[in-house]
């Protein structure tokens, strides 16, 4: 009777040659544990048989079989000390060479694999395989040393020493996996293993996030023989499996469950029965049906996935996935997420070794080119069953990767949350001392809400970020004129503390010349190379939200005083003029002409001079006019820093979190939790 470990899971090389049994009575024992998938004792037998003399010439082919069983055995090291011995004695068969090498990387050992690889390149020289894989190797290696969001853990509370797999999201809270553990029912099938037959197990989280202990599903669902991973119907009523029956062929069934116990299942028939099934998968409409068939009609070689549609109780006629999918090695482990991308395990695409995860979405009625969702989800061992939640931010996935208790286990992943932080330090732009007290307001882009508070004695203020969000900073304190900052979470792909440094001016208790405001002749027009200072002085404003100034204007003293009183006010109201069309409010502004009232102070020749009329003209001609100019001036006074005006901007409490990952069961209903 054939007795099967994971249901389609299958490691497979080319070039092993046929053993001829002859009338060898060990060698058809150690083929029959074989065939019964008793893995770990066949391998044990083949190995024994090697070492018959009598079986000289097929020694290399028993010890290929006995590794074969080894490694379906998932006994990778015993694997491995077979091919050590036939590699150390000059293998006739170089395909050993390729096997040595596949169980060396299925182990971590790199460097040790790609030796191996070459001698096979160099013994088969044109060979496509062996390049591949040590590229792989090497973009494997690669990508183990960039840093990523997701983290893999063994999901420790449910797994055994035995195959635990094939975790699938059940009813609102639960989950439904596969497991060979002690309290699973029937026979041990595989000697020297102590494995029992597979059942299904559920387990739900309560409120207070901790599970329960896992117990094999009630009713009839569960067989004698081996159950493979299940899906079901979204109300969790229906449930979706395959079952090794006693004759060791692996076919679909369906159970339904009334109230807390399973029916009987039915067998679900494709192909006429002729084509061993597993693993099926209903899509989240419940309308179509994916599995995997060894060796079906129209299928590409190996495994293949196809699916089949509802019709009316029943199911039409099955179909390949097509090449997109299939190739010529084996896909299987089908999942259908709730987005309706497909999600699969594969040894036919470029992958890390073993099964490797894919993920495929439908464009326009074809499945798009298969992805391998990369590491830490695939691993240079086998990783199969992929699920996740509807924001693909948690799930599980089921892998024999190095930390796995016992054959395959499953894991638990979660892509982390992204958190962005910016500490923002307040100094004098003059000492470049740390400013405590300063108010730091944070703006949110576009919307400009924004949050704000002190900065502690350290001249420190902290504030939480979202992601992909742009943020403004404005800085203000007594006696200082405000200044700008910007941060942005956007095109950060993983968390990140941001740290600013602003610095602010002291305001000086002087009036304070604004340089280059320049006017047509005679004329209170701005010209246009006044604008550069223009635009410093609208920033200036804009950076200082609570400060309210004085604009004078000046003349030199060479008209009347009513001429020069008129002018230099009409002066002073177009720089206002020019703030409020740049949305200065003008409110916070007092233009003011002094005309020729107020002489300028200039160092001139050593001293400190009043540039009185009758100091100017007993200076040199040629100075004359450039001093009349000092006088024709534009100054801004700082009058206040307690202005408040129109609210513009609302004021948010509270931070702005980053959105964390989506809980586990987010958006699940599945039915009642009886």
């Amino acid at each position: 009777m054939k007795r099967i470990s994971i249901l389609f899971l299958t490691l497979c090389f080319s070039g092993i040659s046929a053993i001829a049994q002859k009338d060898n009575k060990a060698l058809k024992k150690a083929q029959t544990l074989f065939d019964q998938e008793q893995y770990f004792a066949a391998g044990n037998a083949f190995l024994e048989v090697s070492k018959d003399k009598t079986l000289k010439d097929q020694k290399e082919d028993i010890q290929i079989k006995a590794a074969q069983a080894y490694l379906k055995g998932f006994q990778y090291k015993k694997a491995l000390s077979v091919y050590e011995s036939m590699v150390a004695a000059g293998p006739k068969n170089m395909e050993v060479y390729f096997m040595y090498a596949e169980a060396l990387r299925s182990l971590g050992q790199f460097d040790a694999a790609i030796a191996q690889y070459n001698k096979y390149n160099e013994v088969n020289p044109g060979n496509a395989q062996g390049p591949s894989r040590i590229k792989e190797i090497g973009e494997f290696k690669e990508g183990m040393n960039k840093p990523t969001r997701i983290k893999v853990s063994n999901f420790g509370r449910f797994n055994t020493r035995f195959h635990d797999y094939g975790a699938n999201f059940y009813k609102k809270n639960g989950i439904v996996f596969v497991s060979k553990r002690e309290e699973a029912a029937g026979k041990k099938p595989e000697a020297g293993t102590g494995e029992k037959f597979s059942d299904l197990f559920e387990a739900f989280l309560d409120k207070n996030n901790k599970w329960s202990s896992p117990t094999p599903l009630k009713g009839l669902i569960n067989s004698p023989f081996n159950e493979g991973a299940a899906s079901f119907t979204k109300n969790g009523t229906q449930a979706y499996f395959s079952v090794a029956d006693k004759t060791g062929k692996i076919y679909l069934y369906v159970s339904k469950r009334a109230s807390a116990d399973w029916e009987a299942p039915e067998k679900i028939s494709f192909f006429g029965d002729t084509v061993m099934l597993a693993n099926p998968y209903l899509s989240n409409d419940g309308k179509t049906l994916f599995f995997s068939a060894t060796n079906a009609p129209g299928g590409y070689g190996g495994i293949d996935i196809y699916s089949a549609k509802r019709k009316g109780n029943g199911w039409e006629d099955p179909i390949n996935l097509g090449p997109i999918i299939n190739t010529s090695n084996d896909e299987s482990f089908p999942v259908v997420h709730e987005s309706g991308d497909l999600m699969f395990a594969s040894k036919g695409h470029t992958g890390y070794g073993g099964y490797d995860i894919f993920r495929s979405s439908m464009q326009d009625g074809n499945w798009s080119a298969p992805k391998n969702v990369g590491l830490p989800i695939n691993s240079t061992a086998d990783d199969i069953y992929y699920i996740a939640n509807p924001s693909f931010t948690r799930g599980f996935l089921s892998s024999n990767r190095e930390g796995t208790k016992g054959g395959f286990d499953v894991w638990e992943w979660e892509i982390t949350p992204l958190e962005f932080n910016v500490m923002v330090t307040v100094k004098d732009d003059s000492t470049g001392k740390i400013l405590p007290n300063a108010t730091v307001k944070l703006y949110l882009l576009p919307d400009s809400s924004f949050r704000d508070g002190m900065t502690d004695e350290k001249g420190q203020i902290k504030f939480k970020l979202k992601s992909n969000t742009d943020y403004a900073l404005l800085v203000n304190k007594d006696k200082y004129f405000g200044n700008t900052g910007s941060v942005s979470s956007k095109n950060e792909e993983f968390s990140k503390n941001f740290e600013l440094t602003i610095g602010i001016a002291p305001i000086p208790p002087q009036t304070i010349v604004l340089e280059d405001i320049l006017y047509d002749l005679n004329s209170a027009n701005l010209r246009p190379e006044s604008e550069k200072s223009l635009n410093i002085l609208v920033d200036l404003m804009r950076k200082s939200p609570n400060l309210t100034i004085g604009i004078y204007s000046h003349t030199d003293s060479r008209a009347t005083d009513r001429y020069n009183d008129s002018l230099s006010q009409a002066r002073a109201q177009s720089v206002v003029n020019f703030l409020i069309t740049n949305g200065i409010d003008s409110a916070r502004m007092v233009p003011k002409g002094f005309g020729e009232q107020k002489p300028y102070t200039a160092l001139v020749n050593g001293k400190m001079e009043l540039l009185t009329e009758a100091f100017i003209l007993k200076q040199p001609k040629d100075k004359q006019e450039a001093l009349f100019q000092l006088n024709r001036r534009t100054e801004l006074e700082v009058l206040g820093s307690d202005f408040e005006g129109n609210i513009k901007y609302k004021r948010v409490s509270g931070e702005e979190d980053s959105k964390g990952a989506g809980s586990l069961f987010e958006g699940r209903t599945g039915g009642d939790d009886k």
